[in-house]
């Protein structure tokens, strides 16, 4: 992921045809393409923070006949270069309708993995479901709504698709691969060539361009153009002469060339950072933070070289200052500026101090933090862990310094002025340590891959101690700081690279704990119980496992387990773990809210279910669950799920009818 070379640019909304200055649109489709058929026009993939055409992805199609297409029963579909043989299913699809007019145009939007702060695409045709990858993937247009399963490798004659691109290292295209931009924030698209020609090579039928124009089916367009910028000679400078603001008023070597000399402190050539932290020689070591104004580090996007580094290396280069994501950065690629002048020399023969790790505590103000962004870092004092729930998403944990987790905002405010300045500062303290890689571990290709930091054997856990094994790099992506490992962590790479580990809190794994009270109370989570089954709901699609096999509803309305199978294992899951908790008392969340799905609106049916599996795994009537009350909302005013209090009747009962709290911060508790 980069800053890229092209500013921001200039993005308005026309109607019709693309200026006659774009040399690559889609607009110039209908001028001289050999068929009748619609075509793909034009891909966006690209795009990131400040320097985004546009705030979406997109796919946009065109007719370049003279007849109208209807596209009803029609589709578009997107997999990622990475699936092969064994997994063919497209991880984007969309369902097409209405009409491509002659010589029009109809626009797919897709979410992509952070599309940027760009302009608004025209209002979408259609949405596909899952992201388009920036630099390698398949999309094809069919005849059909199903998701096709399409073969690699030459497909242009397959019956049911109508025009395929396959960008580049995509393992299936027409005759060759489509070019791709280099990084996440290279603003071009890729999009038919200028004759429009569908000759049924995708290396010939598409070039980049900088002037991308999505258009939908109304006629409307948005244009973006790249902004000429003067370019400079390249200046030599220390790294910490480098300005760190990303604003381009107050930051006058934005997209300008800079020579610097540095050691690698660390090197990314896989996981989707594809770059280097550079370091100038000999600093680092013990730092007053109130006298250490500027870093001294620095990131290097260079997918070309990432390679070509190893962590110690001196080496001098000439790039452009650039930004991403909230952070300013060099950017050393081929065709990264209009002029010749970047260069990139290893320096084996002349002798340099090594770089050694700032011993600091890290520090909890962005202007310390920004001086230590790049550098690399040897942290100090005591870190708890205090947010992990994106690990299973981004790889990424939340720690704060100190020995105690924050706490939850509205745990100790009422919702209102003091509860939004306590969530200040807790956004202000937390910084994530992370994985140095862009995978999403929850969508393909990333959820084959496994997680880092986190094993069986290996916990995870709020409240948990950080204990440091090795160092770390300054770095800020996605809006928040973050802790980098030297390198990809993965678990091969674990021993080298991982910068941590963590206090193993869980205690009882076999047994529950000893009493310290008359009564024992647990909450849990159970995931989304719910009894009512998405194979009946009507429309509603799954989620599967590796095998293939239905798991999960996809985001119904029923949120739970797909088919009676997958329920009995999640129930039987649940069943094992409260009847083991020793517990008296147990508040649950993620409850099924039954008053949805049943035809006497039966609130408490899931809750009922849930407990007469925990006495029929007893063998005897232990558990009863706490009714609501008599006055209840409408179902269609509650969530499909709710919270609720299960409790041993040999131990507890319930004092007068149960309520049901209404407030600004959580209506329908």
């Amino acid at each position: 992921m980069i800053a890229g070379l092209a500013a921001a640019g200039l993005a308005v909304s026309l109607i019709g045809p693309a200026p006659a200055s774009a040399t690559t649109t889609s607009a110039d489709a209908s001028e001289a393409s050999d068929g009748e058929h619609v075509v793909i026009s034009e891909v966006y993939t690209t795009g990131a923070g400040e320097d985004a055409a546009f705030n979406e992805r997109f796919i946009e199609l065109h007719n370049p006949g003279d007849e109208a297409v209807e596209l009803d029963g029609w589709s578009v579909s997107y997999r990622p270069a990475s699936r092969g043989e064994e997994n063919l299913t497209p991880s984007g699809h969309v369902a097409l309708s209405g009409t491509i007019e002659p010589g029009g145009h109809y626009l797919i939007a897709n979410p992509g993995l952070s599309a940027g702060d760009g302009a608004d695409l025209p209002d979408p045709d259609a949405r596909l479901s899952g992201g388009t990858a920036i630099r390698d993937g398949v999309i094809w247009l069919s005849s059909t709504e199903e998701r096709l399963d399409v073969p690699l490798g030459d497909v242009q004659d397959h019956e049911d698709v109508v025009d395929l691109i396959g960008y580049g290292e995509a393992n299936t295209y027409e005759t060759a691969a489509a070019p791709s931009p280099s990084g996440g924030t290279d603003v071009r698209s890729i999009a038919r060539a200028e004759d429009g020609a569908d000759t049924d090579d995708n290396s010939a039928d598409f070039a980049l361009s900088e002037t991308i124009t999505p258009t939908n089916s109304a006629g409307e367009q948005a244009v973006h153009e790249p902004e000429e910028s003067e370019r400079q000679d390249p200046a030599e400078l220390e790294i910490n002469e480098i300005p760190r603001s990303v604003d381009p008023a107050e930051n006058e070597l934005l997209e300008q060339p800079v020579t610097v000399r540095g050691v690698v402190t660390a090197a990314y050539p896989t996981g989707g950072f594809d770059g280097f932290t550079l370091q100038t020689e000999g600093t680092g070591g013990d730092l007053d933070l109130d006298a250490h104004e500027a870093s001294d580090g620095i990131f290097v996007y260079s997918p070309w070289r990432a390679d070509d580094v190893e962590v110690g290396d001196f080496v001098e280069i000439t790039a452009d200052v650039t930004t991403y994501s909230g952070q300013v950065q060099l950017s050393l690629y081929p065709g990264s500026s209009q002029t010749p002048e970047h260069e990139f020399a290893l320096i084996a023969d002349e002798p340099h101090e090594e770089v050694k790790p700032a011993v600091v505590e890290i520090p909890e103000t962005d202007a310390e933090r920004e001086s230590l962004l790049g550098m690399l870092i040897d942290p100090q004092g005591t870190y708890t862990v205090t947010d992990h729930y994106t690990l299973n998403q981004f790889g990424e944990i939340g720690i704060v310094l100190g020995d105690e987790p924050l706490i939850s905002p509205t745990s100790a405010h009422r919702p209102g002025p003091e509860a939004d300045a306590h969530a200040e500062e807790n956004a202000q303290r937390i910084i994530y340590l992370d994985d140095a890689a862009t995978t999403t571990f929850h969508r393909s290709p990333g959820w084959d891959q496994e997680l880092p930091y986190l094993s069986a054997d290996e916990p995870v856990r709020i409240g948990a101690e950080v204990e440091w094994h090795n160092t770390v790099v300054m770095d800020r992506r996605f809006d928040q700081w973050r802790l980098q490992p030297t390198g990809h962590l993965t678990p091969e790479t674990a021993d080298a690279v991982q910068p941590a580990r963590f206090e193993d809190t869980r205690v009882g794994r076999e047994t529950p704990m000893e009493r310290d009270g008359d009564l024992r109370i647990a909450g849990f989570n159970v995931l989304n119980y719910f009894v009512t089954l998405g194979e009946d709901e009507q429309g509603c699609e799954y989620h599967a496992d590796r095998d293939g096999e239905p798991t999960t509803a996809d985001w119904c309305e029923v949120r739970g387990a797909w088919s009676t199978e997958s329920f009995e294992r999640q129930q039987a899951k649940i069943v094992d773990a409260i009847n083991a908790m020793d517990a008296d008392v147990v508040a649950l969340q993620e409850m099924e809210n039954s008053a949805r799905f049943t035809d006497d609106a039966d609130r408490d049916l899931a809750h009922a279910r849930l407990v007469e599996a925990l006495n029929e795994d007893l063998g005897t009537q232990t558990w009863e669950f706490v009714a609501s009350p008599e006055a209840t909302p409408t179902p269609e005013d509650e969530d499909v799920i709710r919270n609720g209090f299960i409790y041993r009747a040999d131990a507890v009962e319930p004092v007068d009818e149960s309520v049901i709290l209404f407030d600004e911060a959580s209506p329908t508790s």
